[in-house]
């Protein structure tokens, strides 16, 4: 059998050692690959398990999840998750054996003897009837939504299963590491400066958004905590699976920006003086290629690219990456209303503002404090703030 190892597949797709993402990105596939059927996970990366993965991990699913995105995110978290055991197996078959005893009929003449060879017979049938229906069952699956037919399967196993914080948290920094890879880009492009502060960067964006799913109240992350935290609050966050697994179905020097230009046909050169000039035309002249935008032209003092990526989650790649200009900042316009309404305000497209300061607790003895908080209007609301001291906080 020729199967993809987890060592194969990291290095197939570049993923990057420092982050230690390789074994939860191989955990999540060896799931897929078992679908429709969650009791065969984890499966064995065949050819045909791929195939089942390149076409979850990358849209491609229409045709059998028919409930759209909410199902693909409840598959992809049951990839992610542990389960709870079950019922110890030795109790499980005692209460069986007692079950067939209390139901068997126990032979005691010829009469009996044939009546209880005929139930053989029987039942004999019954199960290969039922092994031709979940012949069926399986084919079936092609043309329904597969999920329908393990619906109450389902809902016990994501009141039992948990998503570990420690994996989830590794698959997030894999997230916004690769948040702007394109269509046909290696993710080796954004994993040349993956050291140091870039690398402390990733961290701590990462626990920010896990922070988001409520992980210190709880050990791990329950389906419904990341269904609504996914849903309400990220709902791109898990776009750059697609183009990571669109690898498997091009060639590694595959080019999608690149353009056949073919020559005219009445270009053909009459005497070879016209080629001769012509050849030394397009020496001359040199080849007009685009060098694409960067990725964030002017890095600020809070917007850097693991915070453009997180907010890539919100956005969407394609209103993010490569399509932000700076306004103001603050180090470098100054700090006043000023200088912000002659940066921002004849700006007639949508912004982002940015806002980095630090909570100031209503009960503060510093006198600077209190007479900032005493200028400050009444405030209708209490607020829903639990304050402490020197916490930093960043809003946009």
């Amino acid at each position: 059998m020729k199967y993809w190892p987890e060592t194969t597949l990291v290095k197939f797709l570049e993923l990057p050692d420092a982050l230690g993402s390789g074994a939860a990105v191989y955990h999540l596939c060896s799931y897929i690959g078992a679908f429709p059927f969650p009791s065969h996970a984890p499966a064995v990366l065949t050819a045909d398990a791929l195939l089942r993965i390149v076409c979850f991990m990358t849209g491609r699913y229409l045709k059998v999840l028919h409930s759209g995105k909410e199902a693909w995110r409840r598959e992809l978290w049951r990839a992610c998750a542990v389960f709870e055991p079950e019922a110890s197996t030795a109790t499980a078959k005692d209460t069986d054996s007692a079950e067939e005893t209390k139901g068997a009929v126990v032979p005691t003449s010829e009469g009996q003897a044939e009546t209880a060879k005929s139930s053989t017979t029987l039942n004999t049938d019954q199960e290969e009837v039922g092994d031709d229906d979940e012949e069926l069952s399986f084919h079936a699956f092609e043309l329904i939504d597969a999920l329908e037919a393990y619906k109450q399967t389902e809902k016990i196993d994501i009141q039992r299963g948990s998503m570990p914080s420690e994996s989830f948290l590794k698959l997030l920094q894999l997230l916004l590491l690769i948040a702007p890879l394109g269509p046909a880009e290696n993710v080796s492009l954004y994993t040349t400066q993956l050291h140091g502060k870039r690398l402390e960067g990733l961290q701590a964006a990462a626990k920010c958004i896990l922070a988001s799913f409520g992980v210190e109240q709880q050990s791990g992350i329950k389906y419904k905590t990341f269904d609504v935290v996914v849903t309400n609050t990220l709902p791109h966050l898990f776009d750059s699976f697609d183009p990571l697994f669109e690898h498997f179905l091009f060639p590694k020097d595959f080019d999608a920006h690149k353009s056949k230009v073919s020559a005219p046909e009445d270009a053909t050169p009459s005497s070879p003086r016209e080629a001769s000039d012509a050849m030394a035309a397009s020496q001359e002249e040199p080849v007009q290629i685009s060098t694409p935008e960067p990725l964030l032209p002017v890095q600020g003092d809070i917007l850097d690219l693991n915070l453009l990526s997180q907010l890539s989650f919100i956005f969407s790649d394609k209103s993010i990456f490569h399509r932000l200009r700076p306004l103001y900042l603050g180090h470098d316009h100054g700090y006043s209303m000023g200088s912000f309404e002659k940066s921002v305000f004849k700006w007639r497209a949508p912004s982002i503002l940015l806002v980095s300061g630090t909570l100031l607790s209503p009960t503060t003895k510093q006198s600077h404090a209190r007479a900032f908080l005493d200028e400050l209007p009444h405030r209708r609301l209490s607020s829903s703030v639990s304050y402490a001291p020197s916490l930093e906080s960043t809003a946009a």
